[in-house]
């Protein structure tokens, strides 16, 4: 499976917080997934990183975590893809903030399954392959 994992996932993960979702990540890298960091997600984690008390730190567990995961360029096919969406979902009245439709532009034409927690953003668009580690807890 090719997963992408949102940043409140990531952060989760990182914190420790919800235990299950590193088991998850270990069973899943086990099984032979490949995990996929979006430079949407690693600017999230680089705005946190900044922005923390401790950024010494938080980029210790930010850079241990990210040197698992295959990292990808955003490109202009991933760009068309989240005009898309954020298209799709403005026709219908339900805007999404914009890294969340970058990130969901992209796993969409990667063919990537996204892992976030945040159910009301991704779940409602059209052909994203979507999964919430929390059902699992």
């Amino acid at each position: 499976m090719n997963l992408c994992l949102d940043t409140c996932v990531l952060v989760d993960i990182m914190r420790g917080g919800k235990p299950h979702y590193q088991r998850r990540l270990q069973a899943e890298l086990s099984a032979g997934s490949t995990v996929h960091l979006s430079t949407i997600v690693a600017h999230e984690l680089e705005l946190g990183v900044l922005l923390s008390a401790r950024p010494e730190h938080h980029r210790r567990l930010v850079d241990r975590l990210c040197d698992a995961m295959v990292r990808h360029d955003w490109t202009l096919d991933d760009a068309a893809e989240a005009a898309k969406v954020r298209a799709e979902l403005q026709r219908r009245g339900e805007p999404l903030e914009a890294p969340d439709v970058f990130l969901a532009g992209q796993a969409r034409r990667r063919d990537w399954t996204l892992v976030s927690a945040n159910r009301k953003h991704f779940a409602r668009i059209s052909g994203l392959d979507y999964i919430d580690w929390m059902q699992d807890a």
